[in-house]
């Protein structure tokens, strides 16, 4: 419910009002397959955090990541927020 973002208390009045200073900065943190941070979706605003499996290389290599990334980057720009996606890889490598 976008409401609950712009009106900290009740009653709501069921509407979402875009903040007059314009969007804070959001820090993101992806726990998947690993982020394409070089995307042009990202527009610089992506890095890598942390490969939880040790050898595991800096690339989604399943693509999962990437896209759940761009969901979470794309409603926070609706909702006028500024985004930043971290990248936690909890996926070993492709043999």
């Amino acid at each position: 419910n976008l409401d609950r973002l712009d009106q900290r208390y009740l009653p709501y009045d069921y509407r979402y009002m875009s903040p007059a200073t314009g969007g804070r900065r959001v820090d993101v943190y992806v726990i998947d397959t690993g982020i394409d941070i070089y995307h042009s979706d990202f527009q610089g605003r992506a890095s890598w955090g942390v490969s939880i499996i040790k050898g595991t290389p800096n690339i989604d290599e399943y693509g999962h990541g990437t896209h759940v990334a761009g969901i979470v980057g794309k409603i926070a720009e609706n909702i006028d927020f500024e985004i930043y996606v971290n990248n936690y890889t909890l996926s070993p490598s492709l043999p």
